[in-house]
């Protein structure tokens, strides 16, 4: 008996194909957001740092004071801006998450037809074995009562 093959199985191989590409896309949306993330802790670490030296000090000059204030404005908006793109990120990622799910949901039923498909190959693979089997031992038989006795 021929060994199983699937008639359909480069369709499902190319729709495995583009589920890992979509999966893919989902984990550099994932690092987006978490790259995003990491800039938007450091800028508040600087600016604790900021603080944390002009307060040590203890006698900051009014420059210092200004120079503060001014960074101080500049870390929030960049971490206005950071949050912002955090959020474009996230919901990326959210849509893609949501593509990975439709590219799965287009495999599943090809999986499943290939499972039955393969599984009733299996039936008549074992019906096959069976009958040659049975052919095998009454072809001895035959030949054992076909056996002058000596």
């Amino acid at each position: 008996m021929k060994r199983f093959h699937f008639p359909l199985g480069r369709v499902l191989d190319w729709r495995r194909t583009q589920v890992r590409i979509e999966e893919a896309k989902l984990e550099r949306a994932h690092a987006e957001v978490r790259r995003i993330q990491g800039e938007i802790e450091a800028v508040r670490t600087r600016q604790a740092e900021a603080a944390r030296a002009l307060l040590q000090d203890g006698s900051a000059t009014g420059i210092e004071l200004a120079a503060f204030s001014g960074f101080t404005r500049l870390a929030a908006e960049e971490r206005a801006r950071l949050s912002a793109a955090a959020e474009a990120a996230r919901q990326r990622a959210r849509r893609q998450a949501e593509a990975v799910v439709q590219s799965r949901q287009k495999v599943r039923p090809l999986e499943k037809l290939e499972d039955r498909q393969r599984a009733a190959w299996n039936i008549a693979f074992a019906r096959q074995s069976d009958l040659d089997a049975e052919e095998a031992h009454l072809a001895r038989l035959a030949a054992l009562r076909r056996e002058p006795e000596s």
